[in-house]
């Protein structure tokens, strides 16, 4: 498993970094969101044999613009 992510800033060029850990400082509901998408996207990996990624901001009813999202990939080893 890798994980990766952007800088927040005002610049409208991000760049993609290899991050050693992350840290997730939100609610409870927040956390079920995240483990029900999770779980979600693991069956999708499993069962869809064209996935690619999906967005957690585009899947989540609690999720909102202020909100970093979260993406998962299908592992390409």
């Amino acid at each position: 498993m890798k994980i990766y992510g952007y800088e927040k800033t005002e610049d409208d060029d991000p760049v993609c970094i290899e991050l050693s850990e992350i840290t997730l400082s939100t609610s409870p509901v927040v956390l079920r969101n995240i483990a029900n998408f999770l779980n979600k996207a693991a069956d999708d990996i499993e069962q869809l044999p064209d996935f690619e990624h999906v967005h957690l901001q585009d899947d989540s009813s609690v999720w909102t613009d202020d909100m970093p999202d979260i993406v998962i990939c299908k592992n390409s080893t």
